[in-house]
């Protein structure tokens, strides 16, 4: 029961903390969008100076934030029983992993739709007989119920 306790705990922990870092990003945002909309058109130094300003600050919270959702697709797909794909040898990235900033092993977006895609057809494969033998019994109890109401 232990272990069901610290899963729970990982879940909602990782969860408050995704929402606390995108609602710092809707802060960084809506504090540089002033300043962006007063220094003109994109591509004039000004407008490209505060964007940089913008994404450098930005950019530490999206890696934890993609760093959050790795672990809830893995997470997920190993409930499954869906492989991961395996993480390259060395520093550089592969079509499915990439190396953050911070030297974590993040999720490409295409990491994600593959293991979106494999979890997919686990969880049909998974329902499919289910879902036929819940219709049966439906229709046994509808016919039963209309033989003994009639």
């Amino acid at each position: 029961m232990g272990r069901l306790w610290k899963l729970i705990d990982q879940w909602r922990d990782d969860r408050t903390r995704r929402e606390q870092l995108l609602d710092e990003l809707d802060r960084l945002d809506a504090l540089y969008e002033p300043d962006l909309k007063a220094a003109g058109r994109p591509g004039s130094d000004a407008y490209e100076s505060l964007a940089a300003g913008l994404q450098a600050e930005s950019e530490p919270y999206l890696e934890e934030l993609f760093g959050i959702e790795t672990r809830q697709r893995i997470r997920t797909a190993r409930r499954w029983g869906v492989p991961i794909p395996p993480r390259p040898y060395g520093h550089e990235g592969d079509h499915y992993w990439e190396r953050s900033r911070y030297g974590e092993w993040v999720l490409t977006d295409e990491g994600h739709k593959h293991l979106r895609r494999e979890t997919a057809v686990e969880v049909e494969t998974f329902a499919k007989p289910w879902l036929s033998w819940i219709a049966i019994i439906i229709s046994v109890v509808s016919l039963v119920v209309a033989a003994v109401f009639k």
